[in-house]
């Protein structure tokens, strides 16, 4: 008889192991195995996905006062030059919501929102020279060749 009760916990043990090492190895096939990865594109086909190449160019958006104490927003730099397909990154460090669609935005194929201190990307596929205008009056010249 104990015999036989010692099977039956020897079973229920080896059940019991068998059970916890499955769960372990459902739990673990569930948290791994995507290789996509997941971006956030906007309608300008600008993007944050980490696997994408280092940008040709930063961009800082800045804000300082001007003599009447008003708040003047504005690029650094003010102008830069790309090749078509490359990446900007651009970094709102005002204490406004930085809405790029004004100007040359459309004829460029950019149109991006950064809110404070947010950075987003945008990438130019389109030659030209063009000025893209924030609706709080940051300004950039893009020239794409």
């Amino acid at each position: 008889m104990v015999k036989r009760l010692y099977a039956r916990t020897r079973r229920s043990a080896y059940l019991m192991a068998f059970a916890c090492l499955m769960l372990i190895v459902f739990a673990l096939a569930a948290c791994g195995g995507d290789t996509t990865s997941a971006s956030t594109t906007a309608s300008s086909g600008t993007s944050s996905n980490s696997s994408n190449p280092a940008p040709a160019a930063t961009v800082n958006i800045k804000e300082t006062k001007d003599s009447a104490g008003k708040d003047v927003y504005s690029c650094d730099p003010q102008t830069i030059s790309i090749k078509v397909g490359d990446t900007v990154s651009f970094t709102n460090q005002s204490d406004e919501i930085q809405d790029f669609d004004q100007g040359d935005a459309q004829k460029a194929g950019v149109d991006f929102k950064m809110n404070l201190n947010q950075s987003t990307t945008a990438t130019f596929k389109t030659a030209g020279t063009f000025t893209i205008k924030s609706e709080k009056g940051a300004i950039i010249t893009v020239t794409v060749q």
